[in-house]
């Protein structure tokens, strides 16, 4: 009998990199079939659609769901967002208080996942699932075919030089944009 992982794809993530060390990420993620939900084509120009406004409301709230990070450069596309999020505990990664998140980590069970539960764990892909869901439950309200594109794309910032090309990339985005 041949098992079929009809639902299990291959992990973008960096094997063996803790995503909830200090660092700085740059993160990409688009709409499902890269509609563009987020910027209107009128005449010749982008506008700012309603679900864009949203995107960007809950891209600034993220610091106050997860004070232990920071948000850098940010660019809202027709149809993807790119943002650096960079994670800053402090001492011996210690996080401050866990912010508005609506539940209470010491008590929280995982659910079937136990504390393999990602949504347990202060890391980069929490603060992600948290921006997509959030997002996604406020633009269902106005838009409900929206969806993301499933997972996300991210770049480990390695070093000052390679943050300040991808903070230039971010700047320049808009300008190659081409559906």
């Amino acid at each position: 009998m041949k098992i079929i992982k009809k639902y299990r794809t291959r992990s973008l993530r960096l094997k063996g990199h803790d995503y909830g060390k200090n660092g700085t990420y740059f993160i990409t993620i688009c709409t499902m079939d890269r509609i563009p939900h987020f910027k209107i084509l009128n005449n010749t120009n982008w506008e700012l659609s309603e679900s864009g406004g949203i995107v960007i409301e809950i891209w600034q709230a993220i610091p106050e769901f997860f004070p232990y990070v920071q948000l850098g450069e940010f660019v809202l596309m027709p149809n993807h967002i790119h943002g650096i999020i960079k994670i800053t505990k402090s001492v011996a990664g210690e996080v401050p208080s866990v912010g508005k998140l609506p539940f209470n980590e010491d008590v929280a069970h995982g659910g079937f996942t136990g504390i393999q539960n990602l949504m347990l764990h202060q890391n980069l892909g929490r603060v992600v699932r948290w921006f997509k869901g959030r997002c996604t439950y406020e633009i269902r309200k106005v838009n409900p075919d929206f969806s993301w594109q499933r997972n996300y794309y991210e770049h480990i910032v390695r070093d000052e030089k390679a943050l300040e090309n991808i903070e230039n990339y971010i700047k320049r985005n808009p300008d190659k944009f081409d559906m």
